[in-house]
This record gives C-alpha cells, structure tokens and sequence, in this order.
C-alpha cells in the first residue's frame, strides 16, 4: 500500500489494531487521518460518529435489475469530539444532518471547521476511510466473510481507541447507527466502559456533534471520488438518485474486467450479474469467463478474478487511496 507523504496528516501506529486482518489477502483499515494533535485535556468532553457510503444503492430503473444492490466508492467513518458545554453552539453555525443539507452547504461548513479559530479550537474531528477494494476484499475473503456490519463496528472501535488514546475523559459517546442498536451498545459500552455510550437510529438529527461526524464525513468522502476521478472522469456521488453514476456504471464496464476495483465494490453481486448479463449479449465486443471454483461453499468466489490493475497517479500514489488534505482543499 502506497502513503503520500503529506505532513498535515500524523502518521502513527504503522500496525492496524487489528492485526489478525494483516495478511496478505486483505489490506488493514487504514490509520486515521487525525485534524488535530491533541485534544484539550481540561473541560468535559463528548464525543459523536457517524458515517457516509455504507448504505446500498439500487439501479433497478436504468440498469433494469430488480433487487439487486451495487455500491461505489469508499465507506467513510468519522468521529467529531468537542467540550459537552460547546454542543448546542455547533446548532448555531448550522450543523444538522448532512442529508438534510446542501453539497455547498456541507462544504462551508467543514470549510468552517478547518479554519475558523473559534471551531477550531473548540471541535476536533478525525476520520477513517475503507475503500471500495478493501470493502470487497473483505467481504471475499476465502476463509468466510468479512461482512460489511464487522467492517463498520470495527472502523468505529478503532476510531474511538484513537481518540480515547488522546483524551479519556471523553464522558459521552453517541454513534449513529442503521441497523439493530442494542446489541452494538451493549459491545461498545464493554470495550468502553470509562464513557457512556448511547447508540440510536438518526443521531445525526438528535446530536449536533453526530452532525458534524456526519458533515466531516459526507464531504470526506464526495473529496474522495473526486481526487480518484481518472482523466476527467466523472461517476457521479454513488448514490441512486444520481443519474451520472447509473450512466457511468452502464456505459463504463469492460466486458472483461468491469470497472476499476478503488471505485466498484465487488463484493455486491450486482456486480457479477453485470458482467454475466454483458456477456450473454450477442455481440463479438462482449466476452463470457468461466472460473472454477476451488471451493463451492463461497457464492462469491468468481468475482474475485474480475479486477483491473491499479492506475496511479504521475507521482505513483494508488488511486486506492483517498487521503487528501482537505485544509488544502479548500
């Protein structure tokens, strides 16, 4: 794996927290890229995490499948930690749920946080970004899947270790969560038992500091697909209601290797239908593989053979990586 140096990002505990994932079929989920050194030891602090591109994407009207799911681009996890008494004045700047707000103004916002003395001194945010290889790689893995709910838990624990590394005095924790809340409480109150941990359905509407964890992130990860867009090439946000990204999909595919693996989340089995069904086509452009599977008990183990070789960049960064210098950015 390629880093690009970059000296506004801390580059520190080179082994992933999670070392039994350290092989060399799947990549670690990638260190945090940390927006402030330390955290202010003083005051009461809380803490907020909420994420952008793990929920599926359906194309059902343009690509004419039913029921199927495809997602592109990385899952981006981000925490937002600020003093429990600053909470409401983040309201006042405007942080709500990321849904519920404009590209533009979810830009000014993070604008604001990158640069503005007072949130600055008083908000801190980190994030952690799983690219859509990783995600597949993952979720492939020969000895049994590495689904996408243990990529996301395990992204969140790893992203409040960091922090509580750096400040354990952080007395509240709320983490916004799509699916069943109670179990996942229950493991993040017994990995962090020095904090309260509360997990409920639209955070991001209830907390303001899961509001700005879902603005850090929501605009991490449109950076993301941009900076990895190649030659001018433009797949749209990745989500269903954006017709750039159902017409990239469509009209983009190799006939034998589909799409670029940093972009495409294999691991869906859209992805396999789409090339299965291109190469039915009677057309001499289009082109059907047959991999034999070594072991019948995976559904998915095909697909893994449905890759391109990794573009680079001119300074021979992987375009697998989407760390950027969002302070840079702007």
């Amino acid at each position: 794996m390629n880093w690009k140096k970059n000296s506004s990002f801390k580059k520190e505990n080179e082994k992933t927290v999670f070392p039994d994932l350290n092989n060399d079929l799947y990549e670690p989920i990638k260190k945090i890229i940390h927006s402030k050194e330390k955290l202010c030891k003083s005051d009461t602090w809380i803490a907020g995490i909420d994420e952008a591109g793990r929920g599926p994407v359906h194309f059902k009207s343009i690509l004419n499948i039913t029921n199927k799911r495809l997602k592109i681009g990385p899952m981006v996890y981000s925490v937002a930690y600020c003093p429990q008494n600053y909470a409401n004045i983040l309201k006042e700047y405007g942080f709500s749920d990321s849904k519920t707000l404009t590209p533009e103004q979810r830009k000014q916002l993070m604008q604001m946080l990158c640069t503005h003395n007072e949130l600055k001194k008083n908000v801190g945010w980190s994030i952690c970004i799983v690219s859509a290889r990783e995600i597949s790689q993952g979720m492939l893995r020969p000895d049994g899947s590495y689904n996408l709910n243990a990529q996301a838990h395990d992204t969140t624990i790893q992203l409040l270790f960091e922090v509580f590394k750096r400040n354990p005095g952080i007395k509240e924790v709320y983490v916004d969560t799509v699916g069943p809340s109670s179990s996942y409480q229950i493991k993040l109150q017994q990995l962090f038992p020095q904090t309260n941990v509360i997990v409920t359905e639209k955070a991001d509407s209830i907390y303001p500091i899961v509001s700005t964890a879902s603005i850090c992130a929501k605009v991490s990860r449109d950076n993301a697909l941009s900076k990895a867009a190649i030659h001018g090439e433009s797949w749209g946000s990745g989500y269903p209601s954006d017709p750039i990204t159902c017409k990239w999909l469509k009209y983009s595919m190799d006939p034998i290797f589909g799409w670029p693996y940093e972009i495409v989340r294999y691991s869906w089995q859209t992805a396999k239908d789409l090339l299965e069904k291109d190469a039915q086509k009677k057309d001499n452009s289009k082109v059907h593989v047959e991999w034999y599977k070594k072991n019948e008990k995976s559904s998915m183990r095909d697909i893994q053979s449905y890759s391109k070789t990794s573009k680079t960049t001119q300074e021979g960064i992987n375009l697998s990586w989407y760390g950027q210098n969002i302070e840079h950015d702007f």
